[in-house]
């Protein structure tokens, strides 16, 4: 167990980004071996990690949903994109960098899975490069296109460790996905924010 199928291990270029070619075959996988090596501790765990997962997409979404509603105004709504810039920096990107910091080592150590953390690192290096567009970002159209990208392809990272990374995690890690949790969450936790808490 712990290995990933031969035909998992590609990756293709797609619109000058990296993606792992996560295929049906890959993630049936994952998800079975997860249900059949997780532990209840495991289990809830993984639920946990979802959720969090949600939480965090939910609300990236609801913010990324009014700086559109600003800008259909036609207004050009800095506030808002700062205040979207400053969340996504002191919320997403410290919760990513901590769940890699935890989960990557344990996965890219078997070299037949460094594949998969090279291209989970190459999108957690462009949703940065993402952030800093949008921060950038001075007109209409930049602000749009740059708040969306960075919505979907947050969306995109957290859907590739839930189909693919946390399965692996279950079966190939000396250490149970409950304990690399613990981990995850010896460090400053999430702050509850949100739009009306600000």
């Amino acid at each position: 167990t712990g290995v990933l199928p031969r035909s998992a291990k590609s990756r293709v270029p797609t619109a000058g980004r990296i993606q792992w070619q996560g295929t049906k075959e890959t993630e049936q996988w994952a998800q079975q071996n997860f249900v059949l090596s997780a532990t209840g501790a495991d289990s809830d765990a993984f639920a946990a990690i979802i959720h969090c997962h949600a939480e965090l997409q939910g609300e990236l979404a609801a913010r990324t949903a009014r700086l559109l509603d600003l800008l259909a105004e036609e207004r050009l709504p800095l506030d808002a994109r700062d205040e979207l810039v400053q969340w996504a920096r002191s919320q997403v990107m410290p919760y990513l960098a901590r769940e890699a910091a935890v989960f990557y080592p344990m996965v890219s150590a078997r070299p037949q899975q460094r594949p998969l953390i090279e291209v989970l690192t190459g999108e957690l290096a462009q949703i940065t490069v993402g952030l800093d567009r949008l921060a950038d970002a001075k007109v209409t159209f930049d602000i749009g296109s740059a708040a969306i990208a960075l919505r979907v392809m947050v969306g995109r990272h957290l859907a590739a460790e839930r189909d693919i990374l946390l399965p692996t995690l279950a079966v190939s890690s000396d250490d149970s996905l409950a304990t690399l949790w613990a981990r995850v969450n010896e460090a400053q936790p999430l702050q509850e924010t949100t739009l009306s808490g600000g």
